[in-house]
């Protein structure tokens, strides 16, 4: 039975206005559950302690990036498995497991697939996966150059302009740090078990050139602000720290499709 956690301000109420659905579709699905409404996120501890059993088979969080790196704080050494159903106007570990919304949370719940990730913290948001900062100009030119279908009809269309880049300083652990011009930058977690020290994969991408890099904390800072994304959405601008997770936690995620293979011919 899932122990859902819901925090019923998140996204101006929104669980509230979503709870009947959410409900009978868990009920639908065969979810078997016991909801608890937080007050607060300041009584989590003395919450969590009251409804945690033995038979408890997952944490479910229902609300935004707030209860979310609230409840991981708190459970993270339960090693109970997490899930999320966003609510919230910011999900951005719900959304970089590819829990979209409520809807793909509730089938996540009726046939999970329990994944132990490491855990990537920028500011006070948790991610897991890949993070990528671009110049502040080429997130605008996605936007902004943007060819129409009038456009290009008329035959009014622009030439494409040449990728900007800014000047950035990346420190590395307090130990090595580099200045030089940015284009890109991926931050990837690295999650191969048996290492003894977490590591960040760097690789600054500027046309062909490509730089691997490896830290513990990373410190990025340009001379001019540039967003950092998580997957489509933009979770902070720089100046940031990027820092990695020493331990796992078990998370609710979809499940991957099986491929379909043909047989072979006789």
């Amino acid at each position: 039975m899932y122990l859902l956690l819901v925090n019923p301000e998140a996204g101006n109420k929104r669980f509230g206005k979503i709870k009947t659905r959410l409900l009978k579709t868990l009920e639908r699905l065969a979810v078997k559950f016991s909801l608890v409404e937080l007050p607060n996120l300041v009584d989590l501890h003395e919450v969590v302690s009251a409804h945690l059993k033995p038979s408890t088979t997952g944490i479910v969080v229902v609300g935004g990036n707030a209860t979310v790196n609230t409840v991981i704080n708190e459970v993270a050494d339960q090693g109970v498995p997490l899930g999320i159903i966003p609510v919230g106007k910011t999900n951005y570990l719900a959304h970089s497991l590819g829990i979209k919304n409520w809807q793909i949370a509730c089938r996540v719940l009726a046939d999970p697939d329990t994944q132990a990730r490491r855990l990537g913290k920028i500011g006070k948001h948790y991610f897991v996966g890949q993070l990528e900062i671009l110049s502040h100009q080429n997130l605008l030119g996605k936007y902004l150059r943007k060819e129409s279908f009038v456009k290009k009809f008329l035959g009014t269309s622009t030439a494409p302009r040449r990728t900007p880049s800014v000047n950035a300083e990346i420190k590395i652990d307090d130990e090595l740090q580099i200045r030089g011009v940015l284009h890109k930058l991926s931050v990837k977690l690295n999650d191969e078990r048996g290492n003894k020290k977490l590591r960040l994969e760097l690789m600054t991408d500027s046309s062909k050139n490509v730089t691997k890099l490896w830290g513990d904390e990373i410190e990025i800072e340009g001379d001019k602000k540039m967003p950092v994304l998580m997957g489509n959405e933009t979770v902070a601008h720089t100046p940031v720290e990027i820092k990695g997770s020493s331990k796992y936690i078990d998370l609710l995620t979809l499940k991957k499709p099986v491929k379909l293979t043909k047989k072979p011919k006789k």
